[in-house]
């Protein structure tokens, strides 16, 4: 992109041109994965020919453990390959001591000591974890039993948060069982990988409800509960509940972004833009929808955004971090990713923060991230984008990444 605000009208009518001229129409993407209509009373992802593999957490990482055991199965069930992923790895790349933006420690904190979130991981491993990067995490924390069971189908289970009161377990019906409520801290993360409608209400610590539970895998070695598992009681209240799908067919992901924190709405709809001058091979665009049945349209320009090069549309159920695969990869010069998002805006990057001995740097430069505002592209390093916008406080860059094949 030439200039920090750049007239759009007679870019507009060549990208019509463009479209039309060179068969480029907008695609219809199909999402990631087919997520189920309808589930079983009962079910496992084990019943899958899934190979079951139980972690023993180092310090307070259970966070990582729950989010590498549903890496690792989602994996399974999507590719029918079996992969090994290392939760403490994991940890100390959330918690990097050497970046100078992104999520950090202070001196007096350890990775295994100050705890995590899904949140994080779906930020840390959407930018490539090892030889995988994360393509799709659906946020299930406000979905219906229901539609995590069918998650649980589609990506080989999820990962939620908690409690881990020792006063909520016991035995019960033959296994261990484990029953929370509203009253009890959310302290843990754990994988759940399947349910059972009809498991007995009196088999927990106090009676639940209703029948039904969930079977999760904790993190605390084979030798915990009943082999390293435990049935839920549906009554629990989980958090922050998602999957984690990774692939290991990209070899590098563009990105001006750490993580996502912050919506930006400019109306009922929001345009946005990230400028990449990496050269190579793009096969996928991945950004995050903030909220259920967001509608995104996609286009692919030039990085100078003279011309188009592709265009999708796509319509994901849930909100969270999901990637657009190309028909075909597209062999660029540098790109500028332009996305449309329907309802409650963008996806940014919020301001810097700070708590408890963790916290988060961001950085913003020009000509890396765009809003379009009437018929103009304005800048968001520019400090007056926002007053122009009417928007108060402080956003950082778009959250659109590129993916390249090798």
């Amino acid at each position: 992109m030439k200039s920090k605000s750049l007239k759009l009208t007679a870019l507009l009518l060549i990208a019509a041109v463009l479209m039309t001229s060179c068969g480029i129409g907008r695609k219809k993407y199909k999402n990631y994965l087919e997520i189920p209509d309808e589930v079983p009373s009962e079910y496992s992802i084990f019943d899958e020919g899934i190979a079951r593999r139980v972690d023993s957490q180092v310090g307070g990482t259970c966070w990582a453990s729950a989010a590498t055991t549903v890496m690792e199965y989602g994996y399974a069930r999507t590719t029918r390959h079996t992969t090994q992923m290392d939760s403490t790895s994991l940890a100390f790349m959330v918690y990097n001591p050497h970046t100078t933006e992104g999520y950090y420690l202070d001196d007096r904190t350890g990775a295994y000591d100050i705890g995590g979130n899904s949140d994080l991981v779906v930020d840390i491993t959407s930018n490539g974890f090892g030889d995988y990067t994360l393509v799709d995490s659906c946020d299930l924390t406000d979905a219906s039993n229901e539609d995590i069971k069918r998650a649980i189908m589609a990506f080989g289970g999820v990962t939620a948060g908690i409690s881990d009161d020792q006063m909520n377990y016991t035995w019960g019906n033959g296994t261990y069982t484990m029953i929370g409520s509203p009253e009890d801290v959310v302290d843990h993360s754990v994988a759940i990988v399947g349910w059972d409608d009809s498991f007995p209400a009196d088999a927990f610590a106090t009676t639940a409800t209703q029948n039904g539970a969930w079977y999760v895998q904790n993190s605390y070695s084979r030798t915990w509960g009943d082999g390293g598992f435990y049935w839920v009681s549906y009554d629990t209240p989980l958090e922050n509940v998602r999957s984690l799908i990774m692939a290991n067919n990209y070899a590098y992901v563009a990105h001006h972004e750490s993580g996502y924190s912050a919506n930006l709405s400019t109306g009922r709809s929001t345009t946005a833009a990230n400028v990449f001058d990496r050269t190579g091979r793009l096969a996928a665009v991945g950004t995050y929808t903030t909220c259920a049945n967001q509608r995104l349209n996609i286009t692919i320009y030039d990085k100078d955004m003279d011309k188009v090069l592709d265009s999708y549309s796509a319509e994901f159920e849930f909100p969270g971090y999901h990637t657009i695969t190309l028909d075909e990869p597209l062999m660029v010069e540098g790109v500028a990713i332009a996305i449309t998002y329907s309802g409650s805006g963008a996806p940014v990057e919020g301001p810097d923060w700070h708590h408890g001995g963790s916290g988060y740097n961001a950085s913003i430069s020009e000509g890396q991230s765009f809003v379009r505002h009437g018929n103009e592209w304005l800048d968001l390093a520019d400090p007056g984008t926002l007053p122009i916008l009417g928007v108060q406080g402080t956003t950082n860059n778009v959250c659109i990444k590129a993916l390249y094949t090798s």
